[in-house]
């Protein structure tokens, strides 16, 4: 009895969990450009809180690829290759660093680890080929302390970056490429992703809990259609292909880079319609354990003759690397027993379905085991 109630506590937490997700939005009041970090409630979509993007810049900034920082507890926002930070416990006290926010040749991407910090730009140097520069940028001035370059050959498109507290790893997608680096060895894999036409694209990648996804969107029978793909991280193979609600097939377009929210082990994807639409942008969340996905509604965005509102990309301030050390421990403990979620014991290689796996040092842990 004792461990059904502590499994039902663990699940009712989970349904009461903070609210960590936010979205850029920014509203166009008779040509004057306001920018906004949006708290996003996960349950139905709508709209929290907005706070206001404050900057000293003297030109008119709009905060792109937001990123979470866990050891500064702040969003990190790139224009041109000037960074800002904003701190999500009071979003009034903010910074900036770096280069320029009109610099020619800007960041396509920021990546936020620890107390380190990335910046990723791509270049056309002919025909399909596009050189990859990864910047290590120094977090207190913005300087470039590192650089590692290579080249990739593109035949689609795609985009997005992620980083694997785990492995020390960073992932980029650009086109059909996935690219895997490592911050402490610097070694360096490229691999090609299924799909080398212009039908087929990769807009985003996510690393969550050891796991490698990236979201694919092509126009195979006649119709546009939306997947969440799973890869090997160590051979680029695709292990399982996700199909998204129909709903978003052929009339949404993906949207942001997408997040993943390490509390309720959702990863969030943004997909935009037409202003027609009565629900003109929807926020896909897809559960990596149950694959069981929601689709959430954001409020629609006004606009009048003289007032605007868009939206821009999601940021998720509920990082894994909260739970990484926990993590650790839990890998290095005996496992005393694994239950379902009826309180009943089951063996360790029990696959899909919910399990809690209690171990030797106190600890208990929710787990999903896919069996492809």
């Amino acid at each position: 009895m004792k461990r059904i109630y502590c499994i039902v506590f663990i699940l009712f937490s989970a349904v009461l969990s903070s609210q960590k997700l936010f979205i850029t939005k920014f509203v166009n009041d008779n040509s004057t450009v306001t920018a906004y970090f949006s708290k996003i409630n996960t349950t139905d979509g709508s709209i929290m809180n907005d706070f206001q993007v404050i900057t000293n810049e003297p030109t008119n900034y709009s905060p792109r690829g937001p990123v979470f920082d866990i050891q500064s507890n702040s969003i990190y926002t790139y224009s041109g290759t000037r960074i800002f930070r904003h701190n999500v416990d009071n979003f009034s006290d903010n910074s900036a660093m770096g280069g320029s926010v009109d610099f020619l040749y800007p960041y396509d991407q920021i990546i936020a680890i620890k107390n380190r910090f990335f910046a990723m730009r791509s270049y056309n140097t002919s025909g399909f080929n596009y050189e990859i520069t990864l910047f290590e940028i120094d977090k207190n001035d913005g300087s470039i302390i590192d650089t590692q370059t290579w080249t990739v050959v593109i035949t689609t498109n795609g985009w997005g970056s992620s980083f694997s507290p785990l492995t020390n790893e960073i992932y980029i997608v650009l086109g059909n490429n996935l690219s895997k680096y490592n911050i402490i060895t610097q070694e360096l894999n490229v691999y090609n992703l299924p799909g080398a036409d212009f039908g087929t694209f990769y807009p985003g990648v996510i690393c969550a809990e050891g796991r490698l996804f990236v979201r694919k969107k092509d126009f195979a029978n006649g119709q546009s259609n939306n997947y969440l793909v799973e890869i090997d991280s160590q051979t680029g193979a695709v292990l399982a292909t996700n199909t998204l609600n129909p709903a978003i097939a052929n009339l949404y377009y993906p949207g942001s880079q997408i997040v993943f929210l390490a509390e309720t082990k959702e990863i969030a994807c943004l997909y935009y319609g037409s202003p027609s639409f009565v629900n003109e942008n929807i926020i896909v969340k897809f559960n990596i354990e149950t694959n069981v996905e929601t689709l959430l509604n954001l409020p629609t965005e006004i606009a009048t003759s003289t007032f605007t509102e868009n939206y821009g990309s999601l940021v998720s301030v509920d990082s894994e690397e909260l739970g990484l050390d926990e993590f650790v421990q839990n890998s290095q403990s005996k496992i005393l027993g694994v239950y379902n979620l009826l309180g009943q014991k089951v063996p360790e290689d029990t696959y899909n379905q919910i399990l809690i796996v209690e171990y030797e040092n106190g600890a208990r842990e929710k787990k999903f085991k896919p069996k492809y």
